[in-house]
């Protein structure tokens, strides 16, 4: 994975985590690669490596997830 990719990862994950994603909003490629400053590729790295860690719950093959997490970590 390239540096973008991990840094919208992390930019992303860190939102989720403090609450700028509400909990079960819906988070889509499109809708996240304009404030990142990145194409939607690194949003779909970053929305799959973050669903496998629990922070979204993904559907399959519509490239969005939605936030489990707001203001802390579920391991």
């Amino acid at each position: 994975m390239g540096v973008p990719a991990q840094a919208t990862r992390t930019a992303i994950g860190q939102d989720i985590v403090s609450g700028a994603h509400g909990r079960g909003s819906r988070l889509t490629e499109g809708q996240l690669a304009r404030p990142y400053g990145v194409s939607r590729v690194p949003v779909r790295e970053a929305l799959r490596t973050l669903e496998a860690r629990h922070l979204l719950a993904g559907r399959p093959l519509f490239s969005a997830g939605r936030c489990r997490a707001s203001g802390s970590r579920d391991r």
